[in-house]
């Protein structure tokens, strides 16, 4: 792609020129001069931005028919459905003739409470925000490209965290912030609430005991993969919610960034594709997710820099 952005720019002036290429005036203001016709398949209702739809966009599940089907966000597939955010963290499954994942509901991330209605209420290029309605309270949730942790922040609700299968353990102090549960499919997930909060295991489900104010985060991992456990912990308290990208050409290199959008502190964890590491200058981590396009590895850095 940079070295696309680098010949047009040869193409359009014969000689190389700085500054950002998605800024500035638009190219004309001219109307198109083609026929328009509504598109058969509409966002629907699930879709309140205010802004115009977006075309083809990653997310665009959300908002097509009842809102309730599959949504690559790499390394986690999500459905934002009327009872939270539910959150799979996939296994790669390859034969002779397909390399495919399969999506379970590993973890939702709900409350006691009724949610209401959900939409979406934001996006940019690198994220989307789900934003549900209950009676009383908050339940919004940032889905990212490349996040290592699902996060969902509550206000005024009652937390309850739904796990396929069984719960073979749960650790950590309670109340507390850090908990560890280990499931009878292989996986292990670390869950971390910016305050303390007390929970009981009911089944497969933590509940907690009392209304919460905050954000909760999952971070998911396979038994006998490359996990590093202490940097998710060191990275819990910067959460990602939204981001865009910009792009400059000086003298004869190209560099474009993801500029990531966050709260909290500490450092950011987010998760490469194979095809951003040959490119990328940010520090990588040994934190690893296997996804349907390859080995994800983690990169630290508010802003990720290539050239």
């Amino acid at each position: 792609m940079l070295t696309m952005l680098i010949l047009f720019l040869f193409g359009l002036t014969g000689r190389l020129v700085s500054g950002d290429l998605f800024g500035g005036s638009p190219l004309t203001e001219s109307i198109p001069p083609w026929d328009f016709a509504d598109h058969p398949i509409s966002p629907s209702s699930w879709y309140a931005t205010g802004a115009p739809f977006p075309t083809n966009v990653w997310w665009q599940n959300m908002v097509l028919g009842g809102g309730d089907q599959l949504n690559v966000a790499n390394p986690y597939i999500v459905k934002t459905l009327p009872d939270g955010l539910h959150v799979c963290l996939p296994i790669r499954i390859a034969s002779d003739r397909s390399v495919d994942v399969q999506y379970r509901d590993n973890v939702i991330l709900s409350a006691s409470e009724n949610l209401g209605n959900h939409q979406v209420t934001k996006y940019d290029e690198l994220s989307v925000t789900a934003t549900w309605t209950p009676s009383q309270g908050g339940f919004e949730a940032p889905v990212v490209r490349g996040m290592p942790y699902a996060t969902v922040f509550y206000q005024d609700l009652t937390p309850s965290i739904q796990f396929e299968g069984t719960v073979f353990s749960a650790s950590g102090e309670s109340p507390g912030t850090r908990f560890e549960v280990t499931l009878d499919n292989g996986q292990k997930w670390i869950v971390y609430t910016s305050t303390d909060i007390l929970f009981t295991v009911n089944g497969s489900t933590l509940d907690a005991a009392d209304q919460f104010t905050g954000s909760i985060r999952v971070a998911g991992h396979w038994e006998g993969g490359i996990v590093d456990v202490a940097k998710l912990d060191e990275c819990s308290g910067k959460i990602p919610i939204g981001g865009s990208v910009s792009t400059e050409v000086e003298a004869d290199m190209a560099f474009m960034n993801f500029n990531w959008e966050t709260v909290g502190s500490g450092e950011l964890l987010m998760m490469a594709l194979p095809h951003h590491l040959d490119k990328i200058t940010n520090t990588q981590v040994g934190h690893e997710l296997e996804v349907l396009k390859g080995v994800m590895v983690g990169i630290t850095g508010d802003v990720w820099t290539f050239n």
